[in-house]
């Protein structure tokens, strides 16, 4: 359980407010989607305002995100089970949204706080923040059978094909680049997984240092693509992932066609219901 020390919600000039960012300096960024969530360490996020355009582009740490759904932004601390500092980004489609989150490990780390004291903070209680987004949040229907199924994957995450196929990756010592989609972020970004975590209703995968990580929802892993494409004139093995509403919520890709043969395989050889 997580203990919240206090929250600001962050107002004032949106256009500032996303320019001044980069001035944070070192953080943890994780872009979350209803699939699971992705996230990576930067030195630097510095989302651009391009006229005309309706998202902010950081092409560094290869993120953009919505300015149409941009809803808000708060500053969290929170000192239970650990010390943290973040700001979040609210989206119309909570649980779904965008975190900035300290490093005070890191060199020239711990600028969220001094960020914040720049900007006009209203203070609010963690009940008001439930509620607030409570009413943004988006309700993911299921029929029963779907239900049933999800339900399954979720108590046995390591049952399915995914495992294998990521337990292949890393034996292999493959690297994927790794996109997240949907309606408010898109992110993108290279891992080279060293570990593959089985956690309550997840299957999370990790690089060295930790500086990438992959939340993956097993629950809502309803339909696995798996292709070969061509991308700049090279060929790519492609495994996409989709929830039961038709959405890709991750794709992931390495160079060459091998791969994508030896995922088929897996997912050939694996229970239907996996």
């Amino acid at each position: 359980m997580q203990e919240i020390e206090y929250i600001y919600r962050l107002g004032g000039c949106q256009q500032k407010f996303i320019e001044s960012l980069g001035s944070i300096g070192p953080v943890y960024l994780q872009a979350r989607n209803r699939g699971g969530g992705l996230g990576r360490r930067l030195n630097q996020f510095q989302p651009l305002l391009i006229p005309d355009m309706t998202y902010a582009v950081d092409p560094d740490s290869g993120l953009a995100f919505s300015l149409d759904e941009y809803v808000s932004s708060h500053f969290i601390n929170q000192e239970f089970p650990e010390l943290c500092e973040r700001i979040d980004f609210e989206f119309g489609c909570f649980p779904a949204g965008l975190s900035l989150v300290s490093m005070p490990e890191l060199p020239g780390a711990g600028g969220i706080a001094d960020f914040v004291r720049d900007q006009q903070c209203v203070p609010i209680s963690d009940d008001e923040l439930v509620q607030w987004r409570e009413e943004l949040g988006y309700e993911f229907g299921m029929c029963e059978c779907c239900q049933e199924a999800a339900a399954k994957r979720g108590r046995n995450p390591e049952a399915h094909a995914l495992h294998t196929l990521f337990s292949e990756v890393i034996e292999n010592g493959d690297s994927i680049r790794i996109q997240l989609f949907s309606e408010h972020v898109d992110f993108v970004s290279r891992l080279s997984p060293k570990r593959l975590d089985v956690k309550p209703g997840y299957l999370v995968l990790t690089d060295t240092f930790e500086f990438s990580i992959l939340h993956l929802n097993m629950e809502l892993v309803h339909a696995v693509q798996i292709g070969v494409k061509r991308i700049d004139d090279e060929l790519s093995s492609i495994a996409s992932i989709y929830d039961s509403h038709g959405n890709m919520n991750f794709q992931f890709t390495t160079p060459g066609r091998e791969a994508a043969a030896r995922w088929d395989r897996i997912f050939s050889e694996s229970p239907q219901d996996s």
